[in-house]
């Protein structure tokens, strides 16, 4: 029920991620300790589908060309490349570039629409790792979700210490924290 919980809650604040003012609410919730919290994100695969609705495995040839085009100009060094078909008409690759997983999407004309990158602590961008470590210098970084939308990055980090996990949103310099949970005892 949690797992289905956070899908959910991770699948809202992306889609809410870049519109106007959306609010989502600070939350506070006791989780047995026998429980990980990371085993509570979401694979890979598993979140593009939760993501981009109902996907399709399609072959390439079956892409618009633009957006093959797009893809292999700004990926030269992809692999692992997958190309799927969204219920929305959305065409995106996943693959791995440069050791970080990604998700790009293309829209029905082959224009970018999105992009999602997975990776560590150690790849996120010093002034953001700053930021966030200097409010939370006691946490662990263990994942960062980097978003591309409308021209603009937003860093949706998961982090923990002793007694609590956090998921912290940085868009602009801007920090807000969007999940908070304190580990039961």
């Amino acid at each position: 029920m949690k797992k289905i919980i956070f899908i959910n809650l991770t699948a809202l604040f992306l889609t809410c991620s870049f519109t106007s003012h959306p609010q989502i609410p600070n939350t506070t919730a006791k989780l047995n300790t026998n429980s990980s919290f990371k085993e509570l994100t979401i694979p890979f695969e598993q979140s593009a589908n939760n993501l981009l609705g109902v996907i399709t495995p399609v072959s390439i040839a079956e892409i618009n060309a633009k957006a093959v085009r797009n893809f292999a100009k700004d990926y030269k060094k992809a692999t692992d490349v997958k190309w799927i078909k969204t219920s929305e008409g959305l065409y995106a690759a996943y693959f791995v570039n440069d050791d970080i997983q990604n998700l790009v999407c293309y829209n029905k004309k082959g224009n970018f629409e999105c992009q999602l990158r997975y990776y560590q602590e150690e790849k996120l961008p010093r002034e953001i790792r700053g930021l966030v470590k200097s409010a939370y210098y006691d946490f662990d970084i263990y994942l960062v979700t980097e978003v591309h939308r409308n021209g603009k990055i937003a860093y949706v980090i998961k982090m923990e210490d002793k007694t609590a996990w956090k998921t912290v949103k940085v868009v602009n310099g801007e920090m807000e924290v969007t999940e908070d949970y304190i580990k039961s005892k």
